[in-house]
C-alpha cells in the first residue's frame, strides 16, 4: 500500500507523469448513489490548485488502515481502504469513468441547489516510463455554506460590451480546496474521515459492524453487566468506530479473561473495571460507566502499548510502535 501511496504523491513530478485531462462533476442526492452534473469551467486553474494542495499536504503523512485510524487529518496521517471494500463504490466509480453525467447549466443549477452534496475531480494522467494511462479521483463535500447569494446593493459589469454595471442576482458556488478522499489504483486514501463518511454514507456501514460486534462481545460471556456496554455503544460514535475496527480485524478471536487480568495487574487503579477470578469475568464500574466502557473497548481493539522507558502499559488513540 505504501508503494501505491508514493506513486500517488509522485504524480506532480512532470518528468514522470503528465496530465491529459481534467473533469469536474457536482454530486447531488437526486439519485442513488449520486447524480452527476459535469461543470464546464472557463479555466482549470482552481481544479489544479485542489489537486496540488492535497497531494503536497499528504506527502509526509503516515499511512494507517482505515479501521485503525478513522480520523486522519490529511497531513500527518492518511488512512487507506481498498475501493471494493467501500459499499456501492463500484457503481459510483463507473458513473464517473464512463462520464454518465448531465452538463450543468444555469437553469439546472438553480433547480438543484438544495441537493448538492459534493464534487469529484477526475484527473487522467499518463506515466512516462510505460505510457500507461490512469484515472485519479479527488472527492470533496459541499453544502449550503458553499453557495453564496449576492448581498443587497451588489453590482457587477455585464459580459456584454460597454461599461454598464448590472445588479448581481446570481448564486455563486465555492469549490472547497480540501478533499476528503482520493481514489488511485484501486485504493481509496481517506484524508478527512468525517467528510469521507458523510459523502459515502459510510457511517451506516460502521453502524452495522458496530451492532454485530456488540452482540459478539455479549456472547463471549466475559462481561457480567454487558448491557451497560451495549447502551453506551448505541449512542457513541467514537465507540462505534472502534467496534468497526474490532470487527474488520477479527480482534475478538484473541480476547480472553487473561487479557484483562494482565493489564489490570500492570496498570492497577488506572483501570475502571473489576475482575471476578472465580467466574473468569469482568464487571463494568457503574460509578464510571463511560470510562469503563471506553477502556474495555480499547483493550479489545488492541490499543494497549508499553512506554519506551518504564515499559508501563498505556492506552493511545493510535497504536504506539515499540522498537527493540
Amino acid at each position: 500500500m505504501e508503494k501505491i501511496f508514493q506513486e500517488l504523491i509522485a504524480i506532480l513530478d512532470e518528468q514522470k507523469y503528465s496530465f491529459n485531462g481534467l473533469s469536474i462533476y457536482l454530486l447531488t442526492d437526486e439519485e442513488e448513489p449520486y447524480k452527476l452534473y459535469k461543470l464546464n469551467m472557463s479555466t482549470n486553474e482552481d481544479i489544479k490548485k485542489v489537486i496540488n494542495k492535497n497531494i503536497k499536504k499528504a506527502k509526509d503523512a503516515q499511512l494507517y488502515e482505515y479501521p485503525e485510524n478513522t480520523v486522519p487529518d490529511g497531513s500527518e496521517s492518511v488512512s487507506y481502504i481498498k475501493e471494493n471494500e467501500v459499499p456501492g463504490y463500484d457503481k459510483f466509480k463507473e458513473l464517473i469513468i464512463k462520464d454518465n453525467s448531465i452538463n450543468l447549466s444555469k437553469r439546472i443549477f438553480e433547480q438543484i441547489e438544495g441537493n448538492i452534496k459534493g464534487f469529484v475531480i477526475n484527473a487522467v494522467i499518463t506515466r512516462s516510463s510505460d505510457g500507461k494511462e490512469m484515472d485519479i479521483l479527488f472527492f470533496s463535500t459541499l453544502d449550503k455554506s458553499n453557495l453564496y447569494q449576492p448581498k443587497a446593493g451588489l453590482y457587477r459589469f455585464g459580459s456584454e460590451e460597454g461599461d454598464v454595471l448590472k445588479k448581481s442576482r446570481d448564486t455563486y458556488l465555492e469549490l472547497k480546496d480540501n478533499c476528503c478522499a482520493i481514489n488511485f489504483n484501486g485504493v481509496v486514501f481517506v484524508v478527512h474521515g468525517h467528510y469521507f463518511e458523510r459523502l459515502f454514507n459510510y457511517e451506516e456501514h460502521i453502524n452495522v459492524h458496530a451492532t454485530t460486534t456488540v452482540k459478539e462481545i455479549s456472547n463471549l460471556g466475559l462481561i457480567s453487566n454487558c448491557e451497560i456496554l451495549e447502551e453506551h455503544c448505541t449512542r457513541n460514535k467514537n465507540f462505534k468506530k472502534k467496534l468497526y475496527g474490532i470487527s474488520t480485524a477479527n480482534k475478538l478471536d484473541n480476547v480472553t479473561f487473561d487479557t484483562f487480568k494482565a493489564l489490570k495487574k500492570t496498570i492497577g487503579e488506572g483501570l475502571f473495571f473489576k475482575l471476578d477470578q472465580k467466574n473468569k469475568s469482568i464487571t463494568i464500574d457503574e460509578g464510571n460507566k463511560h470510562k469503563s466502557v471506553d477502556q474495555i473497548i480499547r483493550i479489545i481493539n488492541d490499543e494497549a502499548a508499553e512506554t519506551l522507558v518504564s515499559k508501563t502499559q498505556i492506552f493511545a488513540n493510535q497504536r504506539i510502535k515499540i522498537f527493540n
